[in-house]
């Protein structure tokens, strides 16, 4: 069974009611029957994967800070943490938008035109907050469509043909009110559409190729209404498909390389039918997929890096079936991702920029499996778990460390009402916190379990075996600042420790340069994983660490952007 859901380019949110098999079609929407969350995302060049944590993996092109980590022009061919407790996600082109399971909006990438909406124009190497109250979002190629909690639906960025809706051909740096009564939206290169609560489709912007629907190749820079009994729609590069409460698609729109699907190469300036049956549908730069009832999914259109997935380069003007046991699907710019109902991500086409994500650069002409552990779609609206440790309120310095730690299960508590925040950690706890989160970053995942007699020798196997540590501790006692700091030094491979201060040798006043561990405490001050435990910048190696300051570590360490920068001389 798949819920009528919008995944597109950019995925969008989907609000409108489900209609599975043998249920009477939805004939009305409301902003608040939220539908499923959309976990993956294929960009311009770069890709987004939401797993079963909440946390946030990105990969492929970081030349406009699309990654959320920093460090530009960087190709990152396998995935890496970049943001917590994520709900949702859409990569556009240049950027990408991500909410937060508070409702929250954040962004991040390439600024040039207001892409961001943060009302400036400078790129963003780390994610931004843009407004709170969203349940949805899109992002385009350079513009982006939000939908509140309430149902009003904003935009911003590039709109020289339109494509805001705003009635204007003015760009906008922040989100700018375009409409009410809005259950979904989807922004392509450079034109959107919306279905409102009633399920007419509206669009607007760009129609050179008659995209928007209305019958004309005139653009427009208000929503004009197409059809009725809409359930989600899917905008690419000038191309629209909707499905509708009946469970069928319909295309319209450029159809040079095949990718309306309807056997031929003209494009259509009207709503077209082209099968029954669908579940999701997703529009990419000049192909589209979807998945149907059964979980098949087909895919047609531009096909000159595989991106199809059928094993050959030539274009297809109709559907070929893939695979089977889908969930969700993205279409990139010419790469496309999909995630099955056993949670792993699969991807193929284009990977010049390492989009895909398996460790290469070479393109793919069938699906690879990338990653375990995705999240549903479907499960992506659940909360986070609440937070009940009353010694970790928001008064304290730690509390977003601890609370983020504790979400993606790499901390516990000492009981279900207490963190314990002043608490030492064991060796023992140590070396499995270790173990854990390099386990994380290397398969995204965290399968190590305790071990016996000793609960803790699994772990300390796995640190012995994977050059985390290279001798025994006393495993029962506290753990000293300085040799946590030195075992936490080696679970990342080097580029996880990026270069983010600049700190002097004998700089750090308690850690002179022939300090045992003065390496493994500069590269994580240099990192900003460490910021010293006063104004001078003390690390007070000798100092057992409390579980707060192990709370900053692991955040610091998972997602660059918690990183904290100075200088040091």
């Amino acid at each position: 069974m798949f819920k009528k859901s919008m995944v597109c380019i950019i995925l969008a949110l989907m609000f409108a009611a489900a209609l599975l098999p043998g249920t009477a079609p939805a004939t009305a929407f409301t902003a608040a029957e939220v539908g499923d969350f959309p976990t993956i995302s294929a960009g311009g060049s770069h890709t987004t994967v939401i797993t079963n944590d909440g946390t946030l993996w990105t990969w492929g092109d970081n030349d406009t800070w699309a990654l959320g980590y920093g460090t530009p022009r960087l190709l990152r061919d396998a995935p890496r943490a970049a943001f917590d407790t994520v709900a949702a996600v859409s990569a556009g082109g240049l950027c990408t938008m991500a909410i937060r399971r508070d409702g929250t909006l954040w962004a991040w990438g390439r600024n040039s035109s207001g892409y961001l909406g943060d009302t400036t124009e400078e790129s963003k190497a780390y994610p931004v907050k843009i407004m709170d109250g969203v349940a949805a979002v899109s992002a385009g190629r350079s513009h982006t469509a939000a939908i509140k909690t309430d149902g009003t639906l904003w935009a911003w960025g590039f709109n020289i043909d339109g494509a805001l809706g705003d009635g204007t051909t003015k760009t906008k740096f922040s989100p700018v009110k375009i409409m009410d009564g809005v259950a979904a939206v989807s922004a392509g290169s450079m034109h959107t559409a919306a279905i409102k609560t009633d399920g007419t489709l509206w669009t607007w912007g760009k129609n050179d190729f008659g995209q928007l629907g209305d019958g004309t190749g005139n653009d427009s820079n208000v929503p004009v209404k197409i059809m009725d009994g809409v359930a989600a729609v899917a905008v690419g590069d000038r191309t629209t498909f909707v499905i509708k409460t009946d469970g069928s698609l319909w295309g319209w729109g450029r159809n040079d390389s095949g990718q309306l699907g309807d056997g031929t190469n003209n494009h259509k300036s009207e709503p077209i039918k082209l099968m029954d049956g669908v579940a999701v549908v997703a529009s990419g730069g000049d192909h589209t997929a979807v998945i149907k009832e059964d979980g098949s999914l087909w895919i047609w259109g531009r096909n000159n890096y595989s991106q199809v997935g059928d094993g050959t380069t030539g274009d297809k003007n109709s559907p070929v079936k893939i695979m089977d046991g889908v969930a969700a699907v993205s279409v990139g710019e010419w790469h496309t991702i999909a995630l099955k109902t056993d949670s792993t991500l699969w991807a193929w086409g284009r990977n010049n920029h390492g989009e895909l994500g398996d460790g290469t650069t070479d393109n793919r002409s069938r699906p690879v499996k990338i990653m375990d552990g995705v999240m549903l779609p479907a499960e992506a609206k659940q909360k986070a778990p609440a937070f009940t440790f009353t010694d970790a309120s928001t008064s304290n310095w730690f509390y977003d460390d601890v609370r983020i730690a504790w979400q993606m299960g790499l901390l516990n508590g000492k009981s279900p009402t207490s963190f314990a925040p002043g608490d030492n950690l064991t060796y023992a706890e140590t070396v499995k916190l270790a173990a854990c989160m390099h386990q994380l970053f290397n398969t995204y995942k965290v399968t190590l379990t305790n071990g016996s007699p000793n609960w803790y020798q699994s772990y300390v196997d796995y640190a012995k075996s994977n050059g985390i540590i290279s001798r025994d501790y006393n495993w029962n006692a506290p753990t000293t600042r300085a040799e946590y700091i030195e075992i936490f030094a080696n679970v990342f491979p080097d580029e996880g420790y990026a270069y983010k201060n600049l700190v002097q040798s004998n700089s750090i006043p308690d850690v002179p340069w022939n300090h045992p561990q003065a390496d493994a405490i500069y590269k994580l001050y240099t990192a900003g994983i460490l910021q010293g435990v006063d104004e001078a910048r003390n690390c007070k190696p000798n100092d057992f660490i409390a579980r707060s300051e192990v709370s900053a570590i692991v955040t610091r360490m998972m997602f660059e952007y918690r990183r904290v920068s100075f200088m040091l001389v």
